[in-house]
């Protein structure tokens, strides 16, 4: 039964598929797929965790599963944020499309470093501090944080918007030091 769904799955996605690229010739296709995108980036979903909404960019079903299981999902993460004083500076390690972030910003009034490297989470990162505000509060740092200088390989699970993956470098006490001097600020690190 269950190879059969994968099947159908599977027919039903190329079939789909089939039909863009054909319509994509078109300039009328072309309007359709674009229309279809904005829509899609422009939904939203609201969020309310202790007295406080959030509005986020929820273009997939991935994104929507995260906003939904806010509260549920990362409760000690939550405590840990609600513990902080008050305009305290967060690096937000991974940020993925920015809820924590977003929530300490909002809760604590923190300024928030937020680390993310995937480019299939940036934007909507910069969609969510946009969408609440918080402009002034977060900072987004497009890369990766290690305790060498150098590149290293980022395994990516998904390319899908609000998607996971898993870096194969780690954050080290010496790199969170040079770092923190050089943004004059002695963070809370949350990855």
């Amino acid at each position: 039964m269950i190879n059969m769904k994968k099947l159908i799955k599977k027919i039903i996605k190329t079939a789909i598929r089939s039909i863009v690229n054909f319509s994509s010739a078109t300039r009328i296709g072309q309007l359709f797929e674009t229309l279809i995108i904005n829509s899609a980036m422009e939904r939203c979903v609201e969020v309310s965790h202790d007295d406080i909404s959030f509005k986020f960019a929820a273009p997939n079903a991935l994104c929507k599963w995260r906003y939904e299981t806010f509260s549920s999902k990362e409760p000690e993460t939550l405590e840990w944020i609600n513990a902080m004083p008050s305009k305290s500076v967060l690096w937000d390690i991974g940020a993925n499309v920015g809820l924590y972030s977003v929530y300490a910003a909002k809760k604590r009034n923190c300024k928030i470093w937020a680390f993310e490297p995937s480019v299939f989470n940036l934007e909507l990162l910069a969609r969510n501090i946009f969408l609440n505000y918080l402009t002034n509060n977060i900072c987004i740092v497009p890369i990766a944080l290690s305790d060498k200088l150098g590149s290293s390989q980022m395994q990516m699970t998904s390319t899908e918007w609000g998607g996971h993956y898993q870096l194969s470098v780690s954050l080290m006490g010496t790199m969170v030091k040079r770092f923190s001097k050089f943004l004059n600020s002695k963070p809370w690190v949350y990855a």
